[in-house]
């Protein structure tokens, strides 16, 4: 049964019925009677009363109540799973405080124990904590795997695969197994996000100045390199890069692996909604064929 149909049955039922948050399939959905409020789980198309509970809430997957100000997790059938003391989740991914363990979730199902650490945050699917013993940071993917133990140099996350540390000189980016996925000496970065706002490329800087750049993907293949002091912004099923060069702008097509603009504007921008490029006053449409306006 859909949202929508089990929203309308109930409010044959109550004076007021009103989704408090959802995800997804899931929802909590609260009804007003003359009396009481009562609070009902929607998981797969079924309902389930919260009883004996209050404050529920999603948390991306998981329904987390409280009893007696104590944080529970359900599970889907809103049946108690395990106190905790505090978690991060991130869509199908759950790490929660126990004492001195974490414990990892995966679709619910419970992946990893780790016994003697704290949970130190998610960054995306991926979930740090400290290792007590150590005092060093380790990272864990959604299957409980470790991707790598580290010391306190973690500086940035931008997909489960790319990792930026900070080293003595500059930064250094590895994949998860902490193996460098590029040997250039990196003193600035940028990640390119795409249209959906996803993580696409970086762009490292190899030199002070901020003069050489270089845009790879999170394997470290090379896009696009050369004397380019900002690069940025993907449009058009991210065909192309802004470029910019002694303070000047061009534009540069992924696929053909060439300037299609070359850096002589004072600014480029995309009109989403015309599918326009506007290089200053020069108007092109996205096969950069140029229109009069």
């Amino acid at each position: 049964m859909t949202r929508e149909k089990i929203i309308s049955k109930l409010n044959k039922k109550a004076y007021n019925v009103s989704v408090e948050e959802s995800f997804e399939d899931k929802a909590i959905i609260q009804l007003v009677f003359e009396n009481e409020i009562k609070n009902i789980y929607v998981s797969n198309g079924k309902t389930k009363k919260i009883k004996n509970y209050t404050e529920p809430k999603l948390e991306q997957n998981y329904l987390i109540v409280k009893k007696d100000d104590k944080n529970i997790l359900l599970n889907e059938k809103a049946k108690k799973i395990t106190e905790l003391d505090n978690y991060n989740a991130y869509g199908k991914i759950l790490a929660i405080q126990k004492g001195d363990t974490v414990e990892i979730y995966n679709d619910y199902e419970k992946v990893k124990t780790l016994e003697n650490y704290i949970l130190q945050g998610m960054q995306l699917d991926l979930i740090i904590v400290i290792n007590n013993n150590s005092n060093y940071s380790e990272i864990y993917d959604e299957n409980g795997e470790l991707c790598m133990g580290i010391p306190e140099t973690i500086h940035q996350v931008f997909s489960s695969n790319v990792f930026i540390q900070e080293i003595d000189k500059g930064f250094l980016i590895t994949n998860r197994k902490g193996k460098a996925i590029t040997t250039d000496t990196i003193y600035f970065y940028n990640a390119i996000f795409d249209t959906n706002n996803e993580f696409k490329y970086i762009t490292i800087y190899t030199d002070a100045k901020k003069s050489k750049s270089k845009v790879i993907d999170e394997d470290g293949k090379e896009i696009l390199s050369g004397d380019y002091s900002q690069i940025g912004v993907l449009v058009e099923n991210n065909k192309f890069l802004k470029v910019k060069k002694d303070n000047k702008w061009g534009l540069y097509d992924i696929e053909k692996k060439q300037l299609v603009l070359n850096t002589e504007y004072n600014k480029i921008e995309f009109d989403r909604k015309a599918n326009y490029i506007i290089a200053d006053t020069n108007w092109y449409n996205y096969d950069l064929v140029k229109i009069k306006k």
